[in-house]
């Protein structure tokens, strides 16, 4: 979901307190204080009334913009979409080696931190190799010489 960016003429559809209070006499802080942009309505579907969060005819909160493509239902059917990644994270982590496994350090820096994690040496549970990137470059960058490391060899 994206944020709901408030305006001055939403101003009568706050329902944070503090941000009304704060603002009765400086209506020029209200963008820069309101948090309902976060704590917009559930955006179940693109079909039903208010997204398929209530059947009122007024929402709690106003919806975002882009309810209509940015909801549960279509983020289901797409594998690639946040929604779907902690899906699979969770069920990850259900995996014993990460809740009661053993974990160690393969590199740690700026750019990259590693680890594997294992439940113990039998065939039937699997090792994982995590590699994070802590600075966003893509493993395609040609100037990226961190993610060009031989992992096999730091394994051995």
């Amino acid at each position: 979901m994206e944020n709901l960016q408030f305006t001055k003429e939403m101003r009568n559809e706050i329902v944070d307190l503090s941000t009304f209070n704060y603002c009765v006499n400086n209506e020029s802080k209200i963008e820069e204080h309101i948090r309902d942009g976060q704590r917009t309505s559930m955006q179940w579907n693109s079909t039903e009334i208010n997204s398929g969060f209530t059947n009122a005819c007024k929402a709690y909160l106003p919806l975002s913009k882009s309810w209509k493509t940015i909801n549960v239902e279509n983020k289901l059917k797409d594998s690639r979409s946040c929604l779907n990644l902690f899906k699979q994270l969770i069920k990850l982590r259900e995996n014993p080696s990460f809740y009661g496994g053993k974990y160690k350090l393969i590199l740690a820096n700026k750019q990259i931190y590693s680890f594997i994690r294992w439940l113990n040496k039998s065939i039937s549970i699997p090792i994982y190799l995590v590699v994070i990137n802590m600075i966003g470059a893509s493993r395609n960058d040609p100037d990226n010489e961190y993610v060009k490391i031989d992992f096999i060899q730091l394994l051995k």
